[in-house]
């Protein structure tokens, strides 16, 4: 946006020149070498979404399914290709660098949702005192027929 020099003449600026401003205030120079870090942070965790949406087609029939956001559908697929999933597991792979007590209550979250959306399909997801979740085998055959993907 580009701002003529009498509207922000009380900023105390002296040349006729038009002064560029940021289109918001939530934008903020971001230095090279941090803009370059972050760009690799990106790649790396894209790759690890890579890594861990290691079934695509599952996870994307899961998503349309059941109507879930990436994060749910990754860790369903999670659920459907292990027989545990221990809470650190789902906290590395889904809120990697997030803030421990904040993924934490984002696993509960999640897990409450999928309860919730699997519930109707006959399908549960149990949780093991070790610490973490898990899917009955014929639960997760029926969940892979339901979401189009072939079963075991």
């Amino acid at each position: 946006m580009v701002v003529d020099q009498l509207s922000i003449a009380a900023g105390g600026l002296t040349s006729n020149k038009p002064v560029r401003r940021a289109a918001s205030p939530e934008m903020v120079r971001v230095p090279a070498p941090e803009l370059r870090r972050l760009r690799e942070e990106i790649i790396e965790l894209r790759s690890q979404l890579a890594e861990l949406l290691s079934s695509p087609d599952l996870t994307m029939h899961l998503s349309r399914r059941f109507r879930l956001t990436t994060r749910a559908a990754a860790l369903l697929a999670l659920l459907c290709n292990r027989e545990i999933v221990t809470r650190d597991a789902i906290l590395a792979r889904l809120f990697r660098g997030e803030d421990y007590l904040a993924a934490d209550v984002g696993v509960r979250v999640l897990i409450c949702r999928l309860r919730k959306a699997l519930t109707p399909h006959g399908v549960s997801i149990d949780f093991v005192a070790a610490g973490g979740y898990a899917m009955p085998a014929a639960d997760r055959a029926r969940l892979k027929r339901l979401a189009g993907g072939s079963a075991p």
